[in-house]
C-alpha cells in the first residue's frame, strides 16, 4: 500500500502543479482585470445533456464545463480535462484584381491561420469524482437554453455556478473549484477534514 500511496502523492502533486500552471498561465487563462463577458463569475456550467461529441453522442463523463481566454475545461469523472488553444497566423495571401474575395478590393491582403491546441488531463489518482458527491455553490441568476442537433427539444435553464465541491474525493478530502475574482479565473483547493491522516 505504501508504494501506491507514494505514487498517488506524486501524481497528486504533479496534477496540482499542472493545474496551477494551466489555470494561472499568463499566456492562456489569467486575466488581471475586473470580470467581463470573457470572465464570468459563474464559470462552471452544469452538463445536463447539452455537451456532445462531434457525432452527437452525449458526453456523460463531463459534469461541468468552464472557459477562460484561450482555454476550455471540463470537470470529469477522473478529474479535469483542459484544452488550450491559440490562433496561429501562418501566411498572408495577396488578393489581386483577378481573385476578389467577398467584398475585398484589389490589392488587399488576407490573413489566414489555424487554431493550435493542446490537451491536458489531470487525473485524481485513487480519487472518486461521482456526480452524486458534487455540491454546487453560488448559482447564477441566469439560465441558458440549448437547442442543438442532438437535443432539438431543448435543454432549458442550465445554470452556471461560482463554486463546485466534490465531497470525499479521497477519504476526508474535498476538492473545491471556484471562481476567484482577484485573478479573474478559476482556482482549486483541497480541503482536509479535521483528524484525517494524510500519511
Amino acid at each position: 500500500m505504501l508504494p501506491r500511496l507514494i505514487y498517488g502523492r506524486l501524481a497528486f502533486g504533479l496534477g496540482v502543479g499542472l493545474l496551477g500552471i494551466a489555470l494561472m498561465s499568463p499566456g492562456y487563462a489569467r486575466v488581471d482585470k475586473a470580470p467581463t463577458f470573457k470572465t464570468d463569475p459563474y464559470p462552471f456550467v452544469e452538463n445536463l445533456g447539452q455537451l456532445a461529441d462531434p457525432e452527437g453522442r452525449p458526453l456523460t463523463e463531463a459534469y461541468f464545463t468552464f472557459e477562460a481566454p484561450g482555454m476550455r475545461g471540463y470537470v470529469t469523472r477522473w478529474g479535469l480535462t483542459l484544452y488550450f488553444y491559440r490562433l496561429e497566423r501562418d501566411k498572408v495571401e495577396r488578393v489581386g484584381d483577378e481573385h476578389l474575395v467577398g467584398v475585398m478590393r484589389a490589392g488587399r491582403e488576407r490573413e489566414s491561420g489555424k487554431v493550435a491546441w493542446e490537451r491536458v488531463d489531470v487525473e485524481l489518482v485513487g480519487g472518486c469524482v461521482e456526480r452524486g458527491r458534487i455540491r454546487r455553490g453560488m448559482p447564477s441568476v441566469w439560465g441558458r437554453n440549448y437547442y442543438l442537433g442532438h437535443c432539438p427539444q431543448g435543454i432549458l435553464g442550465v445554470r452556471g455556478y461560482g463554486e463546485v465541491v466534490v465531497e470525499g474525493v479521497w477519504p476526508g478530502v474535498d476538492w473545491v473549484l471556484r471562481y476567484d475574482e482577484r485573478v479573474g479565473g478559476v482556482k482549486q483547493e483541497f480541503v482536509v477534514q479535521g483528524g484525517v491522516s494524510l500519511g
